[in-house]
Order: structure tokens, then sequence, then C-alpha cells
């Protein structure tokens, strides 16, 4: 049940992160998504190369050291023969490769990918001289199965892990008992289609759900399903279930008029099913109780309970930050600046963490990350110690300045505190880098991509001398031009 439960999570986390196509440069790094991009090897990470990187598609980049797969390297690759070939796999001279692993077994020149319409990239079927097979990554490991008995001539991928040829259907590699005549799959809102059916028969995963009734069977969401009679959790019926009452409540929970279920179908004790009800996506209550994120708040005056924001709540006495009420925070003069910072008439607090050297008279919210008071300003939780709060300008999340000067931030060096010249011995204060020779009076940040002054176009921190600047206009989001060429991701475009 532990394992079902982890590769439903590991799932929707999986095409949750492969949602983040593009890269940006932050500073003197490369970013996918929220991760910074390095080469990994037995001697540790490199950071990606900014000066040689270079965008192959929506999924690959290289640099001169190594070929990545959104924020990984690929180990061992040959950049010089890497190519790839579609919706994640990709192939050198020696190696097949789903994402940055390799895939031991199949034919380098003659493997293809089967098309599917959805344009899955986690589940795959691909085929080489030698047959037919199915690609998945499980558990942090990629997975890859012959598929047995498959008619080569009649074969296609339907999509979420389904196949079929003129004999059978197959679902990630494995043939089931389904009628490929009658065959469906069931699509959800998720779009992760885990239920299938055929003119007899119900299936989730491929296993097909035990005298399920096809005519008033109905999927409630990505894990529950019902017909006239049961309740299903996954394939298997959910014995203390009534089916009259039962509904899913969200992601988290469902009920029916005698339980309260989690969403792995396990009752919850201690809940009072008739007044259980959600307040918002984190918060619920029943009668006896008030819960954040299945915790219960305890000493809560439930009367006067109140749900504030940002994982804040209060009730006539306190205020709770999660599932934690806080003694420490003032009710009267608690007050909410943004999605980040909070304050009272003693101090301030990032995410719930009181900044101790602070103003709060001349405390004021920048944006999310960044913040000034009279003396000093901050990025989230940490004092910057080298530039004047009162003169400071924040251009977005990675670039400052002020009258004389640009400032970068590497988030990647304030993450893993391991550049001991960067950091004072109070772990609380960091400092900025400075973007050498930039002019501050005309520096702007232009995307994620480019920035510029008067006098050079700046590709992250690299200073990219060949752009012209009079002429620079950007094309698209990582795209440009000048009056000599085409640039992608600061390269520059072959006519």
């Amino acid at each position: 049940m532990k394992r079902i439960k982890l590769e439903i999570l590991t799932l929707l986390i999986a095409i949750g992160n492969l949602s983040y196509s593009m890269y940006r440069f932050e500073g003197s790094s490369v970013y996918s998504g929220h991760n910074r991009v390095v080469n990994t090897s037995i001697d540790g990470e490199i950071p990606a190369d900014i000066e040689s990187f270079e965008v192959i598609d929506e999924f690959f980049a290289k640099d001169k050291n190594t070929v990545y797969f959104r924020d990984s390297s690929i180990f061992k690759v040959d950049i010089k023969s890497f190519i790839p070939i579609a919706r994640g796999i990709s192939r050198d001279k020696d190696k097949v490769y789903k994402f940055q692993y390799e895939l031991e077994g199949i034919d380098t020149d003659t493997v293809k990918v089967f098309k599917n319409k959805k344009n899955d990239i986690l589940n795959v079927y691909l085929k080489d001289k030698n047959g037919i097979y199915f690609s998945t990554i499980s558990m942090g490991v990629p997975i890859l199965v012959k598929v047995e008995e498959a008619d080569y001539e009649s074969f296609i991928e339907l999509h979420s892990g389904y196949a079929q040829d003129k004999k059978n259907i197959y679902y990630k590699g494995k043939k089931i008992k389904a009628n490929p005549k009658t065959f469906m799959i069931i699509e959800d809102k998720r779009d992760i289609n885990h239920y299938s059916k055929d003119k007899d028969n119900v299936f989730y995963d491929g296993n097909e759900i035990n005298k399920a009734d096809i005519k008033t069977f109905n999927v409630l969401n990505y894990i529950y399903s019902k017909d006239k009679n049961n309740i299903y959790y996954l394939n298997n019926k959910l014995k203390e279930a009534d089916v009259r009452t039962f509904e899913v409540l969200n992601d988290q929970y469902s009920k029916d008029k005698n339980n309260v279920y989690y969403y792995d179908g396990e009752i919850i004790g201690n809940r009072d099913a008739k007044t259980f009800n959600l307040l918002d996506e984190s918060y619920s209550k029943d009668r006896n109780g008030i819960y954040y994120l299945g915790k219960k708040l305890e000493n809560i005056n439930m009367e006067t309970f109140k749900i504030l924001n940002y994982g804040y709540s209060k009730d006539k006495d306190s205020i709770f930050y999660h599932d934690k009420k806080r003694k420490d925070l003032n009710l009267k003069t608690f007050k909410i600046l943004n999605d980040s910072y909070a304050k009272d008439k003693n101090n301030i607090y990032y995410h719930g963490i009181p900044l101790t050297t602070t103003d709060t008279e001349t405390f004021e919210v920048l944006n999310s990350n960044y913040a000034r008071d009279k003396n000093n300003i901050y990025y989230k939780d940490k004092r910057i110690g080298n530039i004047d709060a009162r003169k400071v300008k924040v251009l977005n999340s990675v670039y400052l300045k002020d009258k004389s000067r640009v400032y970068y931030l590497d988030r990647n060096i304030l993450n893993k505190n391991f550049d001991v010249n960067y950091f004072e011995k109070d772990k609380n204060q960091i400092y900025l880098r400075e973007l050498e020779n930039a002019d501050a009076e005309t520096f702007e940040v232009l995307n994620s991509v480019y920035s510029k002054d008067k006098n050079t176009i700046y590709c992250g921190t690299i200073p990219i001398k060949e752009m012209d600047v009079k002429t620079f206009e950007l094309t698209g989001e990582n795209s440009s031009k000048d009056k000599n060429n085409k640039y992608h991701f600061c390269k520059k475009i072959k006519n």
C-alpha cells in the first residue's frame, strides 16, 4: 500500500516538474524551473558553463562539458553525436537515453519513438530492429520493458501508458485482458487517465476492478471510482464506504455518512463525519476541532477562529502559524504584509520566522523576496550587508542597483552556504555580488535571459561583446536580434 501511495505522489510530482521546460539565467547560473543546472560527476556538482551553454530543444541543452536534460546532466554522454529523438528520448553514437538516464538494451542506430496524441514524455513506447519496448520512470529509476507478443506491424501507442495491436491491449508494456475492439481509455480532468474499460470490464492501471458494474461505473477522481454497488480505491473495493453518501472533497479528503477518509482510502480516526467539512485547501474542521493539513490546532476557540492567509490563522486570544499556536505573536498588532512577510509591534516575520534585527516602524516590503527598513535591505530572512538600503532599487528577484553599482544574488550559494567568502560569521547576513563594469544608471533587466546598459548586452552576468546595443531587440522570450545577427539563448543563429 505504501509503495502504491508513493508511486501516485511520484507521478503527480513528475508531471508537475515536467511542465518546467524553459531555461533562464540568474546571475552567473543557469536554471531550469526552480533548479540550478549542474553537471554531476564522481567529483561532485559543477555549475553549467554559462558562456558555452546552448539550448537544443524544450528538454535538452548543452555546454562545452556535457548535455543536460532540464537541470540534470547526462553521465558520460558523447556531446558531438548527441541528438534528441522525441518525447524526452535521445541518443548518441553509443547509447539511448530517457531524460538523463541510459536505457540499456536498445539498438542505437534503429531506435524510434512511437507517436502519442498527448505527447506524454513519462510513459513512452519505442521500437528498434529487435522489438517494441515501454519506458517510464519509477521511484526515480528508469524502467525499460520489452513488449512480449507485440505485433510489429499493427502496434500503435494510445496514451497514458496504453497501447494496442490487432490482437491485444497493453498497459505499460504488459498485456492486459481487454478486448481491443471495444477498449477505451476513460479520460479524467487531470489527464492522468488511470482508468479504462471494454464491453465487459473496467480497469485501473491495467488491473481489472473485480465485478465492477460497467453500466453505472463512474470515475470520481484519479484514485476513487464508484458503481451502483461499491466505492473503489484504485482497483480495490473500499469495504467500509457507503455508496450513497460517499463524496470526494479534494485531493486529500473524502467522506461518507460514517467516516472521513484520507487520500489513500484509510479511515481517519477522531473525525466526526457528519460535521466534517473543508474550510479551504489547508484547513478543515468538525465538531471536535480545527485541523491544518490534518494536524489538530490545540487549545483553539472554535467559535472565533478565522483563517487569515499564507498559513496564518487566529482566534480571540492567539495567532497560529500552520498548526502551532504562536505565543510570540501579538494578536492586536499582527498584520500580514504579503505572501512572505508579516509584522506585529515586536518583530517582522518571514514565513513565521522572526527577523529580530529589523526596525518595525520603517520596515516596508519591496516584493515577495525583498524588503527594507531604515538600516538594511533583506532577502527573505537574510540581511544584505554591502548595499545602502536607502538608495537601492530592486529590479527583479536577482538584480538590484544603487546610483553607482549593479548587484546580483547567487541563489545557489545562498541555499548551500558553501562559500565562506560570501558570508559573514553571522549566517543571517549575506553579501551581493557586483556586476563588474555595468552602468548602473542605464542598466535594466529585459527578461529572464537578457539585461543591458548603454554599453553592453548581458546574458545572465556574462557580457556579450558581439551584440550591438543600439540595434538590439527582443524577438521572443529567449530570442533576439541586432543589425548583424539573430540569437537564441544568447547564441548566434547560423543562417
